[in-house]
């Protein structure tokens, strides 16, 4: 069986997933574990954000994957959730690949629906932070947000293995996600050096979102009037920003892809160089602040403001990382 799940398809289940990992207790755990100054970190709300991106996938691939076992469906939301708990604190430490929890614990899954399977999984990772946090031992002890997010990773890479010793040897299955190739119950990741490509949408594939469509207009004609020969605009404009809020579910993102390709066509038309950047979370997500911020600014310097032409920059979740 062969199955994609495209960016769009996993931010539609975004809002569910985050309701659901809110209902599993675990941003509270996390928030009595490092309440910070208001009660959580900004590390822990990515934590958080990051089990609820693999939750995502996995159940746009349950709405979509008849022929898949359950156990292989979460499989893919626990590789998913620990490639992105990877890139939250910027650690490249990864864990031994041969370990797992005990077989015999988790024999009763196979037979549970998808939707049983998931809310078990999000228990389970609860538990596994709850005994980690009150460890006899003072030297295992979760007590910080960057050891919780480590603690998780772990959770969902020995699920994961688990999973895997669980489902027959062979299972006939390639699945696409956002960030992961699955051939069989092996994963690896998709290349992440180069920008995803932008969806495949334009302005009359968004339904609502009429300020932001509005507004992204005017700025894509606005940059793409740039004079390069004579090194100037001549509409006066530098730097145009877009600033787009709004609850998850909403269609930021496909509207954003929409504003870009509309962008892009425009500096076609015209000849004009152009080029899309898009801000990755592991562009800055680093545990040192400062190598974070060298980062962004060599991309900006490099990639962007000394581009040939144009450039537009498309940078998702831009609030966490000003939280950072």
């Amino acid at each position: 069986m062969k199955l994609s799940i495209d960016a769009k398809q996993a931010e539609d289940r975004l809002a569910e997933a985050r309701r659901q990992v809110s209902a599993s207790g675990l941003p509270a755990l996390l928030g009595r574990i490092d309440p910070g100054a208001f009660g959580t970190t900004p590390l822990n709300l990515q934590a958080a954000d990051a089990v609820a991106g693999g939750l995502s996938v996995g159940l746009a691939a349950a709405a979509r994957a008849d022929g898949l076992p359950p156990l292989y469906l979460g499989l893919v939301l626990a590789e998913e959730a620990g490639d992105r708990l990877q890139s939250v604190g910027g650690s490249k430490e990864r864990d031994p690949e041969d370990r797992s929890l005990p077989e015999a614990q988790y024999r009763d899954l196979s037979s549970s629906s998808p939707a049983d399977l998931f809310a078990a999984m999000l228990g389970d990772c609860r538990d596994f932070l709850a005994f980690y946090q009150g460890h006899a031992d003072s030297s295992k002890r979760v007590t910080r947000d960057g050891e919780a997010a480590r603690c998780l990773r772990s959770y969902f890479r020995l699920i994961a293995n688990t999973l895997r010793k669980l489902l027959p040897p062979t299972v006939d299955a390639q699945v696409d996600t956002p960030r992961l190739r699955f051939a069989g119950t092996r994963s690896s990741v998709l290349a992440v050096d180069e920008p995803p490509e932008l969806l495949p949408v334009g302005f009359d594939d968004i339904v609502g979102n009429e300020e932001m469509v509005k507004a992204g207009r005017r700025l894509a004609r606005d940059v793409a009037g740039f004079d390069v020969a004579a090194g100037v605009n001549p509409k006066k404009v530098r730097n145009q920003v877009l600033f787009a809020l709004g609850s998850p579910g909403c269609g930021k993102t496909v509207t954003a892809h929409a504003i870009l390709r509309y962008f892009l066509d425009l500096c076609s038309k015209a000849e004009m160089p152009a080029k899309v950047r898009v801000i990755r979370r592991t562009d800055w997500a680093s545990s040192y602040q400062n190598q974070s911020a060298s980062r962004l600014l060599e991309i900006f310097r490099d990639e962007v403001f000394n581009a040939p032409g144009v450039c537009g920059v498309y940078w998702p979740d831009i609030d966490t990382a000003f939280a950072a």
